[in-house]
């Protein structure tokens, strides 16, 4: 269906064609729209587009998402993005033990926040190396129109501001997924990534005051954050 529609539409008609096929508010459509959308070279468009596919994504379009990706050239902070969500979306359907991490307690002196979100991502679009230039385009994509109204929402909301994170300090996180890399030159800003930490978290939050069903998520999060305990200590 995309190559038949890249062989009829002229370059002015790339991000019209997009508009109209996400009109449409499926991961398919979408999909196509935001690689549309790249074709006509509305970078921002498509990276909000592919926003919306993983919005809607209830996990059964992983293959399809990142097909996608390998499609929107120069997109590393949505491959970062996708490579933290994808993990985090797996381990909260994993079953987790909250008795024993509350009883648990370790020194986090060495700001090491033992990120267990470690993992082959499978699908991914190659190696991104973390740098301070994936920070506005993660930043843009928060204030994009995301809500806390869903549990989709919400947890792409603490992916951003994990991924954000990871931007700020990756020297600070044990395990990351394996896509992920990082120069040793690249300076670590702890403050700030403990700041996107506390977000991922507040949002979390508010989604579980408007659906005390998912009260769980935040508990969840905090086990992935920080798996050999609670920390004895705060940051200095």
């Amino acid at each position: 269906m995309l190559l038949l529609l890249f062989s009829l539409a002229s370059i002015g008609e790339w991000t019209e064609a997009a508009d109209v096929l996400a009109r449409r508010r499926s991961v398919p459509h979408l999909c196509v729209a935001a690689q549309l959308a790249a074709r006509g070279g509305a970078h921002d468009k498509a990276a909000s587009m592919f926003l919306d596919c993983l919005k809607l994504n209830d996990g059964g379009y992983w293959d399809l998402i990142t097909s996608c990706l390998t499609n929107l050239r120069n997109q590393h902070h949505l491959t970062l993005l996708v490579a933290v969500h994808k993990l985090l979306s797996r381990r909260f359907q994993e079953k987790l033990d909250p008795e024993n991490w509350l009883r648990g307690a370790f020194s986090n002196d060495d700001h090491s926040f033992q990120f267990d979100l470690g993992g082959k991502v499978s699908g991914t679009s190659g190696d991104v190396v973390v740098s301070k230039q994936l920070e506005l385009p993660l930043q843009k994509l928060l204030g994009s129109g995301l809500s806390l109204s869903t549990r989709e929402e919400a947890l792409l909301t603490v992916s951003i501001n994990l991924a954000l994170a990871i931007v700020s300090a990756p020297k600070c996180f044990t395990d990351l997924p394996e896509c992920v890399a990082f120069s040793e030159e690249e300076q670590s800003d702890v403050h700030e990534c403990a700041r996107r930490l506390v977000q991922a978290m507040a949002a979390l939050s508010g989604y579980t005051l408007r659906d005390p069903d998912n009260g769980h998520l935040l508990l969840k999060l905090c086990i992935l954050l920080s798996p050999k305990g609670k920390p004895s200590k705060g940051l200095s």
